[in-house]
C-alpha cells in the first residue's frame, strides 16, 4: 500500500518547484488527487490555471476558487465536439455550473465551431470578464469577428486567437473598427485569408500599437507594405512576432533587420520564408534584434556558412533558443558554434526536429 503522507509531500514539493520556476500555467491536473492543493497553488501563481476537461460535465468536478481571489480557470476542452458544443442545451448546461463563474479564458481550438455556435456562446456566457479566447482552426467567417467586435464583453479581452479561419479582409475590418478591443495585447491571425486591405485596416486600429504578440503567418506579405508597417507604426510594446510562411524572402528579412520599431522584440518566428544565408545573417547582425530570446529560422535554405558569419559578427547576445530545423546545416557545425561560445546565452538549438541542449545529451523531439 502506498504511503499517503509520502505522496502528499511529493505533490507539495512538485507544486513548490513549479511556483519557484515561475511557470505561467499549471500542468494538466487530475483533480481528485490534487484538489487539496489546487486553490493554494493558484493563489501562489497569481494567475489562472488550465483546466482540461473531456466533456462539459467535467467542469462540475472543478473546485470553486473563490471570488475574493479572482484567479479563475482557463478552460480547455480535450475533445472535438463539433459545432454542437455551443448550441442549445449544451451551452446552457455549461454555464449553469457555479464553477463557470470562475472561467476567465476558454480554448475552443479545433472544434469545428461555426458562426452560430460562437453567437450562442456569447449569448449564454457568464457575465464576468473573459480575458482569453482561442477560436483557432474552426469554421468561422467574418460574422464571428463582427460579433466579437460589437459585444461590450470583449472589452476585457487580452488574448484573441483566430488562426486558421476564413475571416478575410472583411473580418479584419470588423476587428479594426471595434470600440471594445482596447485591452487586446495578443492577436493571432495566421492563415485567416487576409490581404492588403485587411492588413492595413489592422494597422490603423486603436489597439495595434499596444500589441505585445502578433501573428500574421501563412499569408503572402508584400515586402514594401511590410516595410511601411514596421516604419510608420509604433510597435515598442511588441515582443512576439510570427511571420512564418509569408514568402518575404531575403528582402523581407532585411526590412525586419532595419526596423527600429522592433527593438523590444524577444521572439521572432520567421520559418519557411526563403531567407537563405543572406537574410538570416541580416537578422543576426541587426542591433534591433539584440533582445531576441527565441529565433525560429525553420526551413529557410540556410547553409552552414551562416554559422561562420555570425561567429565574426552578430547581435544575438541574449538568444536562448535557436531553431534551425530543416535547413542545410550539419551537426558538426552546431557543435563548433556551441564550443566557440559565439552566442553566450544560448541554451538550446533545434536541428531537424532534434534538440541539442547545452551541457546535456542529445534529445529527440521538442
Amino acid at each position: 500500500m502506498l504511503n499517503e503522507s509520502r505522496i502528499d509531500r511529493a505533490r507539495q514539493k512538485t507544486l513548490q518547484r513549479l511556483v519557484s520556476q515561475g511557470y505561467k500555467r499549471a500542468p494538466s491536473i487530475f483533480l481528485e488527487q490534487w484538489l487539496p492543493y489546487l486553490d493554494d497553488f493558484a493563489h501562489k501563481l497569481e494567475r489562472p490555471l488550465w483546466l482540461d476537461v473531456g466533456a462539459i460535465e467535467g467542469l462540475a468536478q472543478a473546485p470553486s476558487l473563490g471570488r475574493s481571489r479572482a484567479i479563475g480557470w482557463y478552460l480547455r476542452f480535450a475533445y472535438c465536439g463539433g459545432d454542437d458544443l455551443f448550441r442549445g442545451d449544451d451551452a446552457k448546461l455549461m454555464t449553469s455550473f457555479p464553477q463557470f463563474e470562475d472561467v476567465v479564458g476558454i480554448d475552443l481550438s479545433g472544434h469545428k465551431i461555426e458562426d452560430a455556435g460562437v453567437e450562442t456562446f456569447f449569448d449564454v456566457s457568464n457575465k464576468n470578464r473573459l480575458a482569453y479566447l482561442k477560436l483557432g482552426s474552426n469554421k468561422l467567417t467574418s460574422a464571428s469577428t463582427a460579433l466579437i467586435s460589437e459585444r461590450s464583453r470583449s472589452s476585457h479581452l487580452r488574448v484573441l486567437d483566430l488562426q486558421n479561419n476564413n475571416l478575410g479582409d472583411e473580418g479584419l475590418l470588423a476587428l479594426a473598427e471595434s470600440q471594445f478591443l482596447y485591452n487586446l495585447r495578443y492577436l493571432q491571425l495566421a492563415d485567416t485569408r487576409i490581404k492588403d486591405a485587411g492588413l492595413f485596416a489592422l494597422t490603423e486600429s486603436a489597439f495595434f500599437s499596444q500589441l505585445t504578440h502578433l501573428g500574421l503567418g501563412w499569408h503572402k506579405l508584400n515586402t514594401s507594405h511590410l516595410g511601411a508597417i514596421l516604419r510608420d507604426h509604433p510597435l515598442e510594446h511588441l515582443t512576439h512576432l510570427d511571420l512564418s510562411h509569408t514568402e518575404i524572402g531575403v528582402q523581407g528579412a532585411e526590412v525586419i533587420a532595419e526596423s527600429e520599431q522592433l527593438d523590444n522584440l524577444e521572439c521572432l518566428y520567421i520559418g519557411e520564408n526563403g531567407l537563405r544565408t543572406q537574410g538570416a545573417y541580416a537578422l543576426a547582425r541587426s542591433p534591433h534584434m539584440a533582445n531576441l530570446r527565441h529565433l525560429d529560422l525553420t526551413a529557410n535554405w540556410i547553409q552552414s556558412d551562416w554559422l561562420d558569419l555570425i561567429e565574426r559578427d552578430n547581435a544575438l547576445d541574449n538568444l536562448h533558443t535557436l531553431d534551425l530545423s530543416w535547413n542545410r546545416i550539419q551537426r558538426d557545425s552546431i557543435d563548433e558554434l556551441i564550443a566557440a561560445g559565439t552566442l553566450p546565452s544560448l541554451q538550446e538549438v533545434n536541428l531537424d526536429r532534434r534538440s541539442f541542449t547545452l551541457g546535456a545529451p542529445l534529445q529527440h523531439g521538442w
